[in-house]
């Protein structure tokens, strides 16, 4: 237990023992002395004077505590900012002037003269390399910038799970969830992704955060969450799958937990791969034959061809949520839905339907041959470790 939180429970107990002592010495003051009224009044004060004065001095250190603490971690990220930084910057350094030696070789006219040695270039530590630099416009880190380095370090986040629940046969009776990351906070209370993400986005830090992810979700798939077949989609940043070395952590991740690579299925955004699709597909073929599989989310928000994803591998694809939420607004919109998975089924992708809010859109998915259904009118979003995927068994139960 941090040393606030024991201050601040101890406290209340402390105050309440003084001024019940001190009563208790001015009661046996008045009953075993002949003191005059004055001096009793006299007495009364200097004991109340006392009191308010323990009471200040408890929450004047209290005060002084939590501002210090703030302190200390505001300059504990600045330091491991800084410190990543500086990593960055000496490897590029090292990386010119191995350039520049390689030129000036190459310029220098032929004879005796010895040729200039090639500088080795030292490799940075994984970790640290694996890491994207920090923004150079990032003025500091703030308070909570702090906090999500504290929480990298001392595992204080949550892992969520949603279930995707197949509609018939699709999924081979395995069980689907997307994975959902929240932060523990003071008093118990869990901050949502879109309050620390874009702080984390800014400081470089969310190759860190979705690594955290894998490791804690194949942990809690090697505890049994979900159950032994479970598929857990594991949402991936662009900065995440931008880097050199995720493959490579993702397979040493998998031979730690002893899980197969089938247990994961990475997620990314229609429109951050088509922005960046080189990035995309070496990732995917790096991690060819390890099991792992692929899904991209907002099918249908942008002109993503469908050729395009099956050159990719992609296993699932998911509907944009505006497509399930227009199902029932018309004809239109019901044929579009369709269409859309129908020219998913023709390149070999299953089809899950997000934002599913209530029974008439689930229906009509089924009518139009959706495999999946995720959403809160189909199933809400509890801590992993409880929760598990629902199973097609479960759900022809819960219908009948």
């Amino acid at each position: 237990m941090k040393p606030a939180r024991i201050l601040a429970a101890a406290s209340p107990y402390a105050a309440a023992a003084g001024s019940g002592l001190l009563v208790a010495m001015l009661i046996a003051t008045m009953s075993l002395t002949a003191f005059e009224r004055q001096w009793i009044v006299f007495l009364s004060g200097v004991l109340a004077a006392a009191v308010f004065s323990f009471l200040s001095h408890t929450a004047s250190t209290r005060w002084a505590l939590a501002r210090r603490t703030v302190q200390l971690n505001t300059a504990r990220a600045k330091l491991v900012i800084e410190t990543r930084a500086r990593v960055h910057a000496e490897a590029a350094l090292a990386q010119a002037e191995a350039a520049a030696a390689v030129a000036a070789a190459r310029l220098a006219p032929a004879g005796p003269a010895p040729a200039l040695p090639m500088p080795v270039v030292p490799a940075p530590d994984p970790r640290a390399s694996s890491r994207a630099a920090p923004r150079a416009q990032t003025a500091g880190p703030d308070a909570l910038a702090a906090r999500l380095i504290d929480a990298l370090e001392h595992d204080e986040f949550t892992l969520y799970s949603q279930s995707i629940v197949p509609l018939g046969a699709a999924g081979d009776g395995a069980a689907f969830c997307e994975v959902l990351l929240r932060m523990n906070e003071e008093e118990e209370k869990l901050l949502p992704p879109g309050t620390f993400l874009p702080v984390a986005e800014e400081n470089g830090l969310l190759p860190d955060i979705d690594r955290w992810v894998i490791r804690n979700v194949l942990k809690a798939a090697a505890a049994g969450a979900g159950g032994s077949d479970a598929v857990y989609f594991v949402n991936l940043a662009p900065p995440t799958v931008a880097e050199s070395g995720l493959a490579v952590h993702v397979r040493r991740e998998l031979a730690a937990s002893g899980m197969p690579g089938r247990v994961l299925c990475f997620e990314f955004a229609e429109g951050d791969v088509i922005g960046q699709p080189r990035a995309y597909r070496d990732l995917i073929a790096a991690l060819d034959g390890s099991g792992c599989r692929f899904a991209v989310s907002g099918f249908g928000r942008h002109a993503a061809s469908v050729q395009f994803l099956k050159q990719l591998r992609v296993s699932y694809v998911k509907l944009d949520g505006g497509v399930a939420l227009g199902l029932t607004s018309g004809a239109q919109e019901l044929a579009r839905g369709q269409a859309l998975i129908v020219a998913a089924h023709a390149a070999g992708m299953q089809v899950v339907a997000q934002c599913v809010e209530n029974e008439a859109t689930r229906a009509l998915l089924k009518l139009i041959d959706a495999d999946f259904v995720q959403g809160f009118g189909v199933a809400m979003p509890r801590p992993l470790q409880l929760g598990r995927a629902v199973r097609p068994a479960e759900l022809e139960r819960a219908a009948a």
